[in-house]
């Protein structure tokens, strides 16, 4: 049995996606300066623990 208020809104959501793509806007998309940031964090607290002992 087909719903076909669930395919209207699977055809939404997959044109919002599209628009999306092609407009080339990703909420929440990271950026080089975020992985940066993260590498930065990763080695501040696996190493500074590692200092601070020694």
């Amino acid at each position: 049995m087909e719903d076909p208020a669930w395919e209207r809104e699977l055809e939404r959501r997959i044109r919002v996606y599209e628009q999306m793509e092609a407009a080339g806007d990703w909420p929440g998309r990271l950026g080089s300066i975020d992985y940066f940031a993260m590498a930065a964090l990763t080695v501040v607290f696996t190493l500074g623990p590692w200092i601070w002992v020694h």
